[in-house]
């Protein structure tokens, strides 16, 4: 965990002095694959087969593995540069977040083709947040629910850029307003 684990102290290090080590770097992109716990390495496990499966169906697998990736990373850059924590950000939340993000956006397209109200797809990222909430309430919220949100939106946002099709319907929607 010391090793690879993201630390929002030694985030804030980096950046005051304007050193970037590549193995404190490193911590960007692996801290997602520790875990606390055995129950949360197999939480993590779940969520990223079942969300990778419906995400893989819409996207090619490297798709799948830069939504994941990018979203663990821009968890850890809005959690590191907003709450300066010195505690610990590691498993792969941010990341399966992340794909829950790539999971509404198809979701979205999926419904909008259908002609159906498309702000349905946000329903799921509804419901998670709110479990999020109230599991936190009981164990403790801490602070990696922010890392969890930047995780979803920028799996939200990737997915315009690595779904088939999805950049064209980006510039369509931009060009229509």
């Amino acid at each position: 965990m010391q090793r690879v684990a993201f630390s929002g102290a030694l985030f804030e290090w980096m950046v005051e002095n304007r050193r970037f080590p590549p193995e404190h770097l490193l911590r960007l992109i692996a801290y997602p694959l520790v875990h606390a716990t055995a129950t949360h390495t197999l939480f993590v496990v779940v969520f990223i087969a079942a969300l990778g499966k419906f995400v893989g169906e819409g996207m090619r697998g490297w798709a799948v593995l830069v939504v994941f990736f990018g979203a663990s990373l821009a968890g850890a850059l809005v959690w590191g540069g907003v709450l300066y924590s010195p505690s610990w950000l590691l498993g792969g939340y941010p990341g399966v977040f992340g794909l829950v993000g790539a999971f509404t956006y198809l979701l979205w397209i999926e419904l909008e083709e259908k002609g159906a109200n498309p702000a349905r797809a946000f329903i799921l990222i509804g419901v998670l947040l709110l479990a999020r909430l109230l599991v936190g309430l009981y164990v403790g919220l801490g602070s990696t629910w922010l890392a969890d949100l930047a995780g979803f939106l920028a799996g939200f946002a990737l997915s315009f850029l690595v779904a088939p099709g999805g950049w064209r319907r980006a510039l369509e929607r931009i060009r229509q307003r």
